[in-house]
């Protein structure tokens, strides 16, 4: 009887148990947010499932109403062919190949350009580096990156572990499936967001187990059959995996959907400031601040209590495809696809119909002709009456209209530039193009398509890398060692500790000798990196920058290579960069044969350079020789130049001391005339009249005036001073004339 009992209470209860009181507020609260979440999910999710309807290839499913499950369309009984061209999977991970094909690069922004900054921001952004390869976000991205093309939206949660690390605490990321993701209607933007829910399908055995949920009463709790909490997805899932794939029909030991709430809680807090009117003390202010809460149910049961996680932000980053003003969601790259994808299959679907029905042999005969078919090993004979009135007669077979090629054609463009995949992007030249400059240039047009998705994963990054290092700087209380490589392929060690920890353990760190350097081998003094100490900030700025793919073609490289060889401390390139930038080979014979060469030519330059030493030896001596007559002839032409350096300074005394002299009224007065003269004789006007007073000193200044160059170079000037000085030379007698000579 107590079996019996037991099995009907066992019927009785739901899959949430019966603890918790429906009436509580926290129950009440979270369950209202569940019922306005998932309404307002509910045509999003249609959406949702006919996109992956069609990037699953299941393009003629229908829903049947009396089996409750999705059901392939058979082709109809005329037996009309249906084609399946599924260009929305070729499209979706090609554009997220193209946008993923190169590792975005993280560089933290240092505070200041101070020696230190700098010094630590390359060395975080190694770190950032090692983050991206030790938690392997490459692959997690591509995901998230297909979420965000067929559904608009992908999402990230990023979660501190206790237990990851062997046991010392790490960084988790989780990409999670926008189905189960339920956010706040009201919300535009995931910051405005109160909430946020987490539902997803988890062993009831694992979460017995795990200690976050141990004061939940897991007896209470028995296995459901839903797949999702979407019903939709539920559906998507039965589908492609089959109902009972995901259940071994032990409700005990099933699973459950758990739904994780993740909500902000505002509460009364007191903050410290300076109290204006007595400086140098504090004051406390009441305040208002949010405060990250989480809670667990299973159906109705509570089975994680509210608790305060210690974060300052919902852990949910979305990576979005499109971005739509003001919007939580987007529009997503299959909606724009699938009309076009269906017109393709139409057109696909007509051509096979006329290749199965139009093009056999068909007769046109009269009823009651006698007419037969006979097929053997031969072939394939029609039969008819001798001398029958109307034969058989083949049909005309009529021919396919050109409207449909050209129509697919037509088709074929519009998804190519919807999708931003052409035919250079997708690996396929165009008969127009027929050059690796012309290619690359067609794929750079569809790398400036798909710059805004490039941004996006860029500034997705960003967020999530901005937020790792804030938790690090929290939850590394305890020097970490960080092995990464640069991006030659050296390595590099180095330690980070969080910027809360302590600073005593933090110089004890700093001063802790190492055991081993970089390659393992015992450390050695002088490797100061394997020692070097980062400290994680809690606030920085990160930017992540996505190279376009073109910078690593073949005509890339090259190009990039000769902008290289322009530079004149890269004129001396490494032969092997060389060849394999653009691509000659063998390589390694190459570069053998030129290090050959390069021997050859040391060789033969070091014998020159002996021969030179040994006529060097010879010159030497000539060179002693006719250094020791070349500084008896400097020291002659040096004495000569002496000589008369002290010629000319006695001339310029002389000079100088007659200029000092001064000058008496005769020469004066002859200077005066002079320049009447010349000027009269310049403007044509009457020549001046002699002085009545002749002295020595005048007679004599006309001399020198006659006898200077100036003087020569006037001939009509000294003409007419000729003539006064003879005048003035008879006025006054003899000894004048003595006087002036």
């Amino acid at each position: 009887m107590a079996n019996i009992l037991d099995s009907v209470t066992k019927k009785i209860k739901t899959a949430v148990g019966t603890k918790t009181d429906p009436n509580s507020g926290t129950s009440q609260m979270l369950k209202r947010w569940w019922d306005d979440a998932s309404s307002a999910r509910r045509e999003l999710d249609w959406k949702w499932f006919q996109y992956d309807l069609w990037y699953n290839g299941n393009h003629y499913a229908r829903w049947d109403k009396n089996t409750q499950q999705i059901v392939s369309t058979t082709p109809r009984i005329d037996g009309r062919p249906k084609v399946t061209i599924n260009k929305v999977y070729s499209t979706l991970r090609s554009v997220r190949s193209h946008v993923l094909q190169n590792d975005p690069v993280a560089e933290v922004t240092p505070f200041n350009m101070s020696d230190q900054e700098v010094d630590q921001a390359m060395y975080l952004n190694r770190f950032l580096f090692y983050l991206h390869d030790h938690l392997h976000l490459r692959s997690q991205l591509r995901a998230t990156m297909l979420h965000a093309l067929k559904y608009s939206v992908g999402w990230w949660q990023v979660m501190w572990d206790e237990n990851a690390e062997d046991k010392q605490g790490g960084i988790v990321v989780n990409v999670v499936d926008p189905y189960d993701l339920y956010i706040d209607p009201v919300a535009r933007l995931p910051k405005e967001a109160r909430y946020m829910i987490l539902a997803v399908r988890r062993n009831i055995d694992d979460l017995r187990n795990d200690p976050k949920y141990k004061d939940a009463d897991w007896d209470a709790v028995v296995g459901d059959d839903n797949l999702a909490a979407s019903t939709l997805k539920s559906r998507i899932l039965s589908y492609e995996r089959g109902q009972y794939s995901f259940n071994d029909g032990q409700k005990e030991h099933g699973s459950v959907i758990l739904k994780e709430y993740w909500y902000k809680e505002t509460y009364d807090a007191e903050e410290e400031q300076d109290d204006e009117q007595n400086p140098g003390k504090k004051i406390k202010i009441k305040t208002k601040k949010d405060r990250i809460m989480i809670a667990a149910k299973v159906g109705e049961q509570i089975v994680r209590q509210p608790e305060d996680t210690g974060l300052d932000r919902l852990p949910f980053f979305r990576l979005a495809s499109d971005v739509e003003p003001l919007s939580m969601y987007g529009q997503g790259w299959c909606k724009n696809l699938i009309p076009l994808n269906k017109m393709l299959e139409t057109n696909e679907s007509s051509i096979m119909e006329y290749n199965v029905i139009v093009n056999k042999g068909r007769y046109t005969v009269p009823k009651n002709a006698g007419v037969k078919t006979v097929t053997n090993q031969h072939g394939i004979f029609v039969e008819h009456k001798a001398g029958a009135q109307f034969a058989p007669q083949p049909m005309q077979i009529p021919q396919l209209s050109n409207v449909i090629e050209t129509q697919t054609m037509r088709i074929s463009q519009y998804m190519e530039d919807i999708g931003c995949q052409h035919d250079a992007s997708r690996g396929q030249a165009s008969s127009n193009a027929v050059s690796g400059v012309a290619i690359e240039a067609l794929q750079e047009g569809d790398s400036t398509n798909l710059s805004e998705l490039s941004e996006n994963v860029e500034e997705f990054l960003e967020d999530v890398y901005e937020y790792m290092l804030s938790v690090l700087a929290t939850k590394f209380v305890t020097a970490r060692n960080v092995i990464t490589s640069t991006t030659t392929g050296e390595k590099m060690f180095f330690k980070v500790i969080g910027e809360e920890a302590d600073d005593d353990l933090k110089q004890q760190q700093q001063q802790a000798q190492p055991t081993q350097n970089v390659n393992g081998d015992p450390a050695q003094q002088g490797d100061s990196q394997t020692n070097k100490l980062i400290t994680i900030p809690s606030k920085c700025a990160v930017d992540v920058q996505i190279t376009s793919y073109l910078a690593f073609t073949a005509d890339g490289r090259r190009q990039a290579m000769k902008d290289l060889a322009s530079f004149p401390q890269m004129a001396n390139l490494p032969p092997d960069v060389i060849l394999k930038a653009y691509n000659v080979g063998p390589i390694a014979d190459i570069v053998k044969d030129m290090k050959q060469q390069e021997q050859q030519q040391m060789q033969m330059q070091q014998q020159q350079e002996q021969a030179q030493q040994q006529a060097q030896g010879q010159q030497q001596m000539q060179q002693s020789a006719q250094q020791h007559q070349q500084q008896l002839e400097q020291q002659q032409q040096q004495a000569a130049i002496q000589q008369q350096q002290q010629a000319q300074q006695q001339q310029q005394q002389q000079q100088q001391e007659q200029a000092n002299k001064p000058q008496d009224h005769g020469a004066m007065q002859a200077i005066a005339f002079i320049r009447t003269v010349i000027k009269a004789l310049d403007s044509g006007e009457q020549l001046p009249p002699v002085p009545k007073t002749i002295t020595p000193s005048f007679v004599q200044t006309l001399s020198a005036f006659i006898n200077s160059p100036e003087g020569q170079q006037n001939p009509d000037v000294i003409q007419v001073l000729e003539m006064v000085k003879d005048g003035a030379i008879m006025k006054m007698g003899g000894g004048a004339q003595q006087q002036a000579q």
